[in-house]
């Protein structure tokens, strides 16, 4: 077990440090906006995120997800013949499905603009949308062969370099160009990633059969159905995140979306960062033992453990220093959401306590009870906490019901999982819980009730506890001081 864990936090490392970086410069290209642009320029910003990962998540069909589970499931039993063709349908579906998104963004781009801004007047933005699209999708494929092969290090550096270049051409384009300057930083990060993925793409030296359509269509079967539930129950969740977005800001205003868009990428990216890189190792792995109820229990209880001792800190810092983070990551004009940061960081100690248990239907195959529970009724709750929230108390109010959300959803995820599957929580599981609750409550009564004068100095035996806590339940999985110098002394001597 000691050695599984290790090799959990070794791929949390390194993804762990991508994601961060990724972050960052995510956080640097809505400051710089910010600065440039103003608050409707990130509301901007997020809405074409949110319109190109609609497209591109209808477009590949899920082919991505799916594509992992068929291809690491070849890999773990070394089936090369297999492998090859695999990855070879699948490149083709990729550039079937990158074609088709390109024309129907061409097609629609009036539409979408009329839709999303009451105006054609985005209509050309959208228009060259539609390239970014045809790179992203290009991407997400390459991006899930490296991913079902386990080349997370190939990964890791496609995306590195990719956000690097990324940002270094993006801050002049939203300094000369301001609103229109948005649509050329996504389109030439998506051609950047395209390219960096290509080449690693290229390292792994898996060789590429053609098939034809008939041939492609029959054998891709089955990843072209277990995706295509993906693609409608992420689409459904795309299309709830793009009307909550539409909801705030012709109820609220522009500057409502602002705000609520910048709250929810400081909250969602620092715990993003730990899933994405958590998911990169696991959901394959998960995926090739899904027959095994035994070491599936054991997987996802493991995971899950590690996952909240890793986050719990990292959130207890957000509540604390929020107004700091605000400051250096935004500008003053943010500071309204620090409350809404605060409840938010604590509502993600559920989503975090759920996510290895919502891996297990998918990675099972199991498309009626992934598209029915992620795709409809999840979708349901998100939309209803967010726009009643919203309705009732402002952005404050979308806050506390994301957070009665993620507490809902943890639950009912443990009932499906412990009917449908014979998944057992761990009693650890639930105490590390327990303890994660409550210190981030505390944090966050200490940070709404307690003048600002006092209440960093009360944060700091908290989030020293929070630490340590964290160190000990470590250092019983994995001998974590003798991990971090044989790190030191890889870096070292490299």
């Amino acid at each position: 077990m000691k050695s599984q864990n290790s090799q959990i936090l070794k791929s949390i490392s390194i993804f762990g440090g991508l994601q961060l970086f990724l972050m960052i410069i995510n956080l640097v290209k809505i400051k710089t906006v910010a600065l440039f642009i103003g608050v409707g320029g990130v509301a901007h910003f997020t809405m074409f995120n949110n319109i190109l990962n609609l497209i591109v998540q209808f477009s590949f069909f899920g082919l991505n997800f799916s594509a992992v589970r068929s291809i690491s499931l070849s890999f773990e039993q070394n089936r090369i013949e297999d492998l090859t063709k695999t990855n070879s349908i699948f490149r083709s579906l990729t550039i079937i499905c990158g074609i088709f998104g390109l024309l129907i963004t061409l097609a629609g781009s009036s539409l979408i603009s009329n839709l999303s801004f009451d105006s054609d007047k985005e209509t050309y933005s959208i228009m060259i949308l539609a390239i970014a699209v045809l790179f992203t999708v290009f991407f997400n494929g390459n991006t899930a062969l490296l991913q079902g092969v386990q080349q997370l290090k190939y990964m890791a550096k496609s995306s590195f370099f990719s956000a690097l270049f990324g940002i270094i051409i993006s801050v002049p384009l939203f300094y000369y160009f301001k609103l229109q300057g948005i649509i050329y930083s996504i389109l030439i990060t998506a051609i950047l990633s395209y390219g960096f993925s290509y080449v690693f793409v290229r390292k792994t030296g898996f060789k590429i059969k053609y098939f034809s359509i008939g041939t492609i269509w029959q054998e891709g079967n089955i990843m072209i159905k277990l995706g295509a539930v993906m693609m409608a129950s992420t689409l459904i969740g795309t299309i709830v995140v793009y009307s909550i977005n539409v909801f705030i800001l012709k109820t609220g205003s522009v500057e409502d979306l602002g705000l609520f868009s910048a709250g929810n990428s400081i909250t969602n990216q620092y715990v993003g960062l730990i899933f994405t890189a958590m998911a990169a190792d696991y959901f394959p792995k998960l995926s090739a033992i899904s027959n095994d109820i035994t070491a599936v229990n054991n997987m996802v209880n493991n995971q899950g453990e590690i996952l909240l001792i890793i986050v719990c800190p990292i959130l207890l810092l957000l509540i604390s220093f929020s107004p700091l983070v605000i400051q250096i990551l935004l500008s003053e004009k943010f500071l309204a959401i620090t409350t809404f940061i605060g409840i938010m960081s604590v509502a993600m100690i559920f989503k975090t306590a759920a996510f290895p248990i919502g891996y297990i239907s998918f990675a099972k195959g199991d498309k009626k009870t992934f598209f029915l529970f992620e795709g409809i009724l999840n979708s349901i709750l998100i939309l209803v906490a967010h726009t009643v929230g919203f309705f009732l108390y402002g952005l404050t109010g979308i806050a506390i019901g994301v957070l009665l959300l993620y507490f809902t959803y943890f639950v009912l995820v443990n009932i499906l999982a412990k009917r449908k599957y014979g998944f057992v929580i761990s009693k650890k599981y639930l105490i590390i819980l327990l303890v994660s609750f409550t210190l981030l409550s505390l944090g966050l009564l200490n940070f709404i009730l307690v003048s600002s004068s006092l209440r960093f100095y009360l944060a700091i035996p908290i989030v020293l506890f929070s630490i340590y806590y964290s160190y000990r339940i470590m250092d019983e999985k994995i001998a974590l001081k003798d991990f971090i110098l044989n790190k030191l002394n890889i870096y070292r001597n490299s």
